[in-house]
């Protein structure tokens, strides 16, 4: 499950991923993605 913590005008989203290319389940690591704020809906 991803946290969000907010970071300034960015929010940190900390997720459980794989590493690199690998699709295995073992040998986790910890991913970090960042988003802008504030968040908008994609445009069509």
């Amino acid at each position: 499950m991803p946290s969000v913590i907010p970071v300034g005008k960015r929010l940190a989203v900390f997720y459980d991923a794989p590493g690199g290319d690998s699709t295995s389940h073992m040998g986790r690591d910890i991913g970090l993605a960042w988003l802008e704020l504030p968040l908008t809906p994609p445009r069509e």
